[in-house]
């Protein structure tokens, strides 16, 4: 049962090794696997973990949303080598969280799982 293994209300993953340089590019992909709407709040952070930008995601049950350029198209940062994001559910369960980092060059993804 998959849901169960998503995340549910005040729980919190995080998605490590991102980057947004000229060379590479990061997304972030949420999927609501449960059966209510959810509320993710997703926070973007440097290497340092400093904050640069926090944005919320609502998703319909068994939807699936992907934020493409999320540290560029909504925290600025286009030199960023080291990052890291933050996912916290806010509202809901069943929330699952992955991020890729694309090569800009090829297009060649490289998936990234939440980590608990």
């Amino acid at each position: 049962h998959i849901a169960g293994q998503g995340l549910a209300a005040g729980q919190s993953a995080y998605l490590t090794q991102l980057t947004e340089i000229l060379a590479f590019r990061t997304n972030i992909a949420l999927t609501n696997t449960g059966t209510t709407a959810a509320a993710v709040s997703v926070e973007l952070y440097n290497a340092v973990g400093t904050l640069l930008k926090t944005y919320t995601v609502n998703l319909n049950p068994g939807e699936y949303k992907q934020d493409n350029r999320p540290f560029f198209a909504k925290a600025g940062q286009s030199s960023l080598a080291r990052g890291y994001a933050r996912v916290t559910v806010t509202s809901g369960s069943g929330v699952i969280a992955s991020a890729s980092v694309l090569d800009n060059a090829t297009n060649d993804p490289t998936t990234l799982p939440m980590l608990r």
